[in-house]
């Protein structure tokens, strides 16, 4: 249902605007839908589910929650500027 109707350089897509938008409330309702069935599952076990805000996650230090862009200085390699810390691989 999301496949995109830009089409090519000799046939055009039609009613492209329209479609994107569309392939953007299609693709937010599964994140929608698959919160409220991991809310509901968890109540049903007794658990909780905590809900955290994505930014900064990948530069906030586990140790001593410093954060800084320097921290990660590629996407695998993470070392805390403050106080040093490096996670041990996980391989």
């Amino acid at each position: 249902m999301s496949k995109s109707t830009k089409g090519s350089v000799e046939k055009h897509g039609k009613n492209v605007k329209a479609k994107s938008g569309l392939n953007k409330s299609i693709l937010d309702q599964g994140w929608g839908m698959f919160v409220s069935f991991l809310e509901y599952k968890q109540a049903c076990s007794g658990g909780d589910v905590l809900k955290v805000n994505p930014q900064y996650t990948s530069q906030t230090c586990p140790r001593c929650q410093h954060v800084s862009r320097d921290n990660r200085k590629s996407q695998s390699a993470f070392e805390c500027t403050e106080c040093g810390f490096k996670p041990m691989p996980t391989w």
